[in-house]
């Protein structure tokens, strides 16, 4: 059959052997193969048997026969765990592929497990070694490529989900010096990550927030994966202090990392609006003070204007008390006027608005 060697002499000298026509069905197994795969016999679908692990092409003749210089790696699905490595040979005459190799096995314990003996191997002088050694390499370095690729490609997707969040994602060693900080530092701080990387971060903070971030570093480089809270004050390009709330994370054992994770955020804005909550609700409580006490002090003069005109109400116009009982209405007026307005301030009276001559106010 193949380069006119006969069936007989083929399976003694590649007793693993197969060979597959242009519709991939099965013409000739070996006879070392045929015991481990009984039904494995001519006539039957190649894909029946055997799986193609290497290279990534596709189970087809053409495919097969234009990459037939590559090693190949089929999984025999009839003999669970029996790999074959070898070589596909055209034979022009009979237009058939033959697989010319044996078992795979990385140690002689696997070749025992498996039932095989160093005799089911095909016999290979140097230059063949050498041939075979190449182009597994050449399989290997086609896999390097693909996964250098995919990192490249996790990388690059890493990088603009890092450019796109408003936080400032850094890692710093154990002495709080930036080994890496995002690109949105420069947009909270006007601070370029150049500028920074390699500083000391505590060198940057006043001396206060310096020192409980060190201490902080120092509780949390005992602790591997361990996480702690953190606000502090970061000063920007112009000196403001920016209110950052920090999450640091101890990734030092991480051998892709190395440091200390911090995701940080400008919280300077919200802790302004929340003391101007604060400021608001004191008010708030203050005119409800002051409310009480102008409804209290409203009772007070509603009696002594009350008692006012009783008295004035006796006594005689021309009697020198009844101009200062008026006097007394009147500041008694006045003191209602005012209580009125408090009780407005403190929400407790509809405010009245009217136009007025200013003049002849």
């Amino acid at each position: 059959m193949l380069h006119g060697l006969t069936s007989e002499a083929l399976g003694l000298a590649f007793p693993f052997h197969f060979a597959f026509d242009s519709s991939l069905q099965i013409v000739q197994v070996g006879p070392r193969l045929q015991e481990r795969a009984p039904g494995m016999q001519s006539g039957s679908p190649l894909s029946e048997w055997m799986t193609m692990k290497r290279p990534r092409i596709a189970l087809d003749f053409e495919a097969i026969h234009r990459h037939a210089n590559l090693v190949f790696h089929f999984d025999c699905r009839a003999a669970p765990g029996l790999l074959l490595r070898g070589q596909i040979v055209y034979d022009e005459m009979a237009n058939l592929l033959c697989f010319l190799g044996g078992p795979w096995v990385s140690s002689l314990e696997e070749l025992t497990a498996l039932g095989l003996s160093l005799t089911d191997f095909a016999p290979h002088d140097a230059l063949g070694d050498l041939l075979v050694m190449l182009q597994a390499k050449q399989v290997a370095l086609s896999d390097a490529q693909e996964l250098s690729s995919k990192l490249t490609e996790s990388e690059t997707r890493f990088r603009e989900l890092i450019r796109a969040s408003n936080d400032i994602i850094a890692v710093l060693d154990a002495e709080a010096r930036v080994k890496y900080v995002s690109p949105a530092v420069e947009d909270v701080l006007g601070i370029s990550p150049k500028e920074l990387t390699g500083t000391s971060l505590i060198e940057r903070l006043a001396e206060e927030d310096g020192v409980r971030l060190g201490w902080t570093l120092s509780q949390l480089v005992e602790q591997p994966d361990g996480v702690r809270q953190l606000q502090f004050r970061w000063p920007d390009r112009q000196g403001v202090k920016r209110t950052i709330d920090a999450a640091l994370r101890n990734a030092l054992d991480n051998p892709h990392v190395r440091g200390i994770v911090v995701d940080a955020r400008d919280v300077t804005q919200r802790e302004e609006l929340q003391q101007q909550l604060f400021q608001a609700q004191k008010l708030d409580l203050l005119g409800q003070l002051a409310g009480g006490i102008a409804h209290d002090f409203n009772n007070l003069l509603y009696v002594i204007s009350n008692y006012a005109e009783l008295l004035q109400e006796d006594t005689p116009p021309e009697h020198p008390h009844h101009a200062d009982l008026g006097e007394i209405l009147t500041a008694a007026d006045q003191a209602a006027s005012l209580t009125a307005q408090i009780l407005a301030f403190s929400r407790r009276q509809v405010m009245t608005t009217s136009v007025v001559d200013l003049s002849k106010v």
